[in-house]
């Protein structure tokens, strides 16, 4: 079975060279997010009531690649250049 990614989703496994000395990720993976592409790794973790969560750390594939921002260029302005007097 292959993996087709879609956007604004990713997908994460187990990491079979976890390194435990290293803290090395439980699960590691990729995601894409807004056209751009992310490595997720993730740690399973217990609070200190006991519960069980996963922490999540997202890094941009591309890191001297410009990450796409999410805000619309500023209009321009529309300037009537005649004096009202």
């Amino acid at each position: 079975m292959s993996y087709t990614r879609k956007e604004n989703s990713g997908a994460i496994f187990k990491n079979e060279r976890k390194r435990p000395e290293l803290q090395d990720a439980d699960y590691t993976g990729t995601a894409l997010v807004d056209q751009v592409e992310y490595y997720i790794d993730a740690w399973i973790n217990t609070s200190q009531t006991g519960s069980k969560y996963v922490s999540l750390k997202f890094k941009p594939k591309n890191f001297g690649a410009k990450i796409k921002t999410t805000q619309p260029e500023p209009a321009a302005l529309d300037f009537n250049d005649e004096i009202p007097f």
